[in-house]
Formats: C-alpha cells, sequence, structure tokens
C-alpha cells in the first residue's frame, strides 16, 4: 500500500496496482504501507533546545500516516530534536526522540569519535542495509544520536556524522503489553525523511527495501514490489 500526498503518474499508478494485485494472496496476514516524501510534502521542522526547560517545538513525523498529516505531538510519532552544546567541550546532539510508546534502533556497539582534541565515546542510531530486517533483535531506545554539532552552533557544516547521509533507521511503535509495529525511515541529510513504511501485523518484522533507493533512481514500483515477510 502506497500514502502518497499527490497523485502518481498514470503508468507509475498502473504498476503500483499490478504490484498490490500480485502481493494479495500473500498479504492477508501482513501489509506494509510505504510513503513517499520525496517532493517534501511533510516538512520534519526541528525542535531545538537551549536548556531553558523550554524547548521550540517543530513537527512530529508518524510513519503510520501519510505525508499530509498535520505533525502534531501525539503517542507513537518521532520528533526531530535539537540540545545545544554548552560548552567549548560539550558538542550539539543531533538526535530522533519517540513520543511515549515510540522508539528507535540503536546499534549494539559504542564508538569513539575524535572530538575537541580528544576521544568521544557514544553509541549512534543503527543504520539498516538493503535485505536487512527491522525487528525485536536490536537494542531499542526512545531517542537515538545521528550527529554531534559543533559548540554553540546550529548547523552541520562542522561537527560529526554519526550515521551516513543517506539511511534506513529502525522505528517500532508500541501497541500492546508485549505488541509492537515495525517500520524504517529513509532519512536523508541528518534531516529530511525521504520516505518511511510501516508493518501493519504486530510483532512482524519489516524488510528494508532492495534494492535501496538512495541514489533516488529506484521508482516507488520497486519498493512495493520488492516488499515482503521474513
Amino acid at each position: 500500500m502506497l500514502n502518497k500526498g499527490r497523485k502518481l503518474p498514470t503508468c507509475q499508478a498502473a504498476a503500483v496496482a499490478g504490484a498490490a494485485i500480485l502481493l494479495s494472496a500473500g498479504a492477508a496476514r501482513a501489509e506494509v504501507v510505504v510513503s513517499d516524501n520525496r517532493d517534501g510534502t511533510f516538512q520534519w521542522t526541528r525542535t531545538i533546545y537551549l536548556g531553558d526547560g523550554n524547548p521550540l517545538y517543530g513537527t512530529y513525523l508518524d510513519i503510520r500516516q501519510s505525508p499530509l498529516q498535520t505533525g502534531d505531538a501525539g503517542p507513537g510519532k518521532l520528533l526531530n530534536w535539537f540540545s545545544y552544546g554548552f560548552t567549548g567541550s560539550s558538542p550539539g546532539n543531533f538526535e530522533l526522540i519517540g513520543d511515549p510508546g515510540t522508539e528507535l534502533a540503536w546499534n549494539e556497539d559504542f564508538k569513539t569519535y575524535f572530538w575537541n582534541g580528544g576521544p568521544l565515546t557514544t553509541i549512534p542510531l543503527n543504520e539498516f542495509a538493503p535485505g536487512e530486517f527491522v525487528d525485536s533483535s536490536y537494542t531499542w531506545k526512545r531517542y537515538g544520536l545521528h550527529y554531534l554539532a559543533l559548540p554553540f552552533s546550529f548547523e552541520m557544516n562542522g561537527g560529526t556524522p554519526l550515521i551516513a547521509p543517506l539511511a534506513y533507521l529502525g522505528v517500532r511503535i508500541k501497541t500492546g503489553p508485549a505488541s509492537y509495529n515495525y517500520g524504517w525511515i529513509l532519512y536523508e541529510n541528518w534531516t529530511n525523511p525521504l520516505m518511511w513504511a510501516y508493518e501493519t501485523t504486530p510483532n512482524t518484522p519489516i524488510q528494508i527495501p532492495i534494492p535501496t533507493p538512495g541514489a533516488l533512481a529506484v521508482g516507488i514500483t520497486g519498493i512495493i514490489v520488492l516488499r515482503r515477510r521474513r
């Protein structure tokens, strides 16, 4: 299923419809909903926190909704967050934070980066490769770092990226005491959500698309056709 804020070209829409028909027999128990935001319909405005207890709230992303969503806060949604570096030795943190019930997949290993003349050790968000599954086997937290900024700066033209400028990130949303819906976000330049998807059946892994639309040359049809269960 494709969530869109605008109409697909006729030929592409026909291909997507054909893919849906091909998948109908095996999709009775599970369905992946993919949203295409490559035209920037949804703007993931960042929240800035200056340490005064009053964050300047931006928009929230819900991977269960289309790019036409309002960006309001609520359970199951994600905030794009920046926390200011208050001293010359402390970086500003760019991270994603989930509202109650929303978590992000962490890399399992600590990583050490060169920062301000010495080592800085932290755990970044996990990057998923095409073909991998987002599931319960990962470490899950409500927040996750993806970029360390220079002190006293809101910009990303300096500092230390913790993930690639184009990366798949894993998300899960709690739907019951031991029940989660799994999904992913294709995240560009540490700020823009190009695409996102979620598996509608609780506790069912979701696969990262093959081939990856990393260069944005692969159409949505390819993503739809290649969605499948483990």
